[in-house]
């Protein structure tokens, strides 16, 4: 049980600080990667969306732009039904919480694609979770330079200090908005 509370006080604060950085915005982009996989990304952004459509009330869209396909799988909606739906749009929670599958983005996820997408994604919701790939991926920075705020998920045993460090100043110099770091030291994905 005290590993279980510790764990829902480190949800609450990554809840606090993202709340805070969208100051009442409705549309709030966030974008979770790591340096190295495995960091526990995937998990971080599943709880989020369970935290912010469940215990607070939050209409949730999630984009599974890291292509694990386990997302959707892992937020409990039915595979099955998913393939022959015509909408990309696909409700976990009904009516808060919505994940957004492949096959529903751009081919090509340029700057202006992904700009695109999230406008119109953004509109459906108060935040907008991105399960990206890992910053050394192609593909990140462009999404790195189009949303509202990054987490980077770093676990210790797997990604060295000096590597977390360079990946947080690079960060900065792509993304215009928050920038916060999660230390997981349990890193499964």
């Amino acid at each position: 049980m005290g590993s279980d509370l510790r764990y829902s006080i480190s949800i609450e604060k990554i809840a606090i600080w993202l709340e805070k950085a969208m100051g009442g915005n409705e549309g709030f982009t966030v974008a979770l990667t790591s340096v190295n996989p495995a960091e526990g990304v995937t998990h971080l952004v599943i709880d989020l969306v369970h935290h912010f459509s469940i215990d607070r009330g939050k209409k949730v869209v999630t984009i599974d732009l890291a292509g694990m396909g386990s997302l959707i799988k892992n937020l409990g909606a039915d595979e099955e039904r998913l393939l022959g739906e015509r909408s990309n749009l696909h409700p976990v929670d009904p009516g808060k919480s919505f994940v957004l599958s492949e096959r529903g983005l751009p081919s090509r996820m340029d700057g202006e694609n992904i700009k695109s997408c999230l406008a119109s994604v953004s509109s459906e919701a108060d935040i907008v979770f991105i399960d990206a790939p890992h910053i050394l991926e192609e593909g990140f920075m462009p999404v790195a330079g189009a949303v509202d705020a990054v987490m980077v998920v770093i676990d210790l045993a797997i990604t060295s200090r000096r590597d977390a460090a360079a990946a947080v100043a690079g960060m900065k110099k792509v993304s215009s908005g928050e920038i916060g770091v999660v230390i997981n030291r349990g890193g499964t994905e």
